[in-house]
């Protein structure tokens, strides 16, 4: 494989990242729906279940902000990469 073919490579995972990064965005956009439906039904309810709710829409939150930052990590070390080959 010459350097044209792994920058090739590189750019194809890129546009992959790019994708995935489109559909976690989808995926956050729906979370935030169904959180603030979820969180209005639950208001005033302090129910075991209702806080392990909470609890498990904060963590997918968290989990979510997870992949966009290694997702925009990725895409920061593959450009630099491919800047390094020239």
């Amino acid at each position: 494989m010459n350097i044209g073919d792994v920058k090739a490579t590189i750019r194809q995972g890129g546009h992959s990242l790019d994708e995935a990064r489109k559909g976690i965005e989808q995926v956050n956009g729906r979370l935030t729906d169904v959180s603030a439906l979820a969180l209005a039904t639950l208001t005033d309810s302090h129910h075991d279940l209702t806080e392990k709710a909470r609890a498990t829409l904060a963590e997918a939150k968290h989990e979510i902000e997870l992949v966009v930052r290694r997702l925009e990590e990725a895409r920061e070390h593959a450009q630099k990469y491919s800047a390094t080959l020239g």
